[in-house]
């Protein structure tokens, strides 16, 4: 802990005189300001007390920036979006799945399709170019999740069901391309 130890410099004090006023071993202090050791709250509460500081003294106090709204990472969610597809894909071409569970996931592909559809339209135009293929990339792969599901189904009620996704899907390729 280096706060510990700046803490500790600052107050002139030695391992020894900083054991003796908190009651704590100088081997635990050695043992803490080394990072050898993480201190329990009991112990921290005495070296605070002793140094007469707060707890969260020992923490530091610089915390990196959050990210300014245009600086987030869309390319992290077609990552994520991209390896829960790819997931679900090997799950509902499992012929032996059962039929509540594959269109569970089906189910579940197309509401996170639709959730992000909704809350990214719009918002695309303003990415670059290499981050919004990422994104209908990874979404053309969501897509192929309930696809995936109608084919281990044949029949003509999921046909029709998988050509109104395949319609949703190129219009909102057509509308983000524009």
């Amino acid at each position: 802990m280096q706060e510990l130890t700046r803490i500790r410099n600052e107050r002139g004090w030695s391992q020894q005189r900083l054991a003796d006023e908190s009651g704590v071993n100088k081997a635990t202090i050695n043992q803490i300001e080394r990072g050898r050791r993480s201190p329990n709250v009991d112990t921290l509460a005495k070296l605070a007390a002793a140094l007469r500081v707060e707890i969260g003294d020992f923490f530091p106090k610089a915390q990196a920036p959050l990210p300014e709204q245009g600086e987030r990472r869309p390319a992290i969610l077609a990552d994520a979006v991209t390896t829960a597809a790819e997931t679900w894909i090997a799950a509902v071409s499992n012929p032996d799945i059962n039929i509540h569970k594959r269109f569970g996931i089906r189910d579940a592909a197309i509401e996170l399709f639709d959730c992000i559809n909704a809350r990214l339209i719009g918002k695309l135009e303003t990415l670059a170019t290499e981050t919004r293929n990422e994104i209908v990339v990874a979404m053309r792969k969501l897509n192929e999740v309930p696809e995936e599901a109608y084919r281990a189904m044949p029949d003509e009620t999921l046909k029709e069901a998988l050509e109104e996704r395949r319609k949703k899907m190129r219009e909102w390729t057509r509308r983000i391309s524009a």
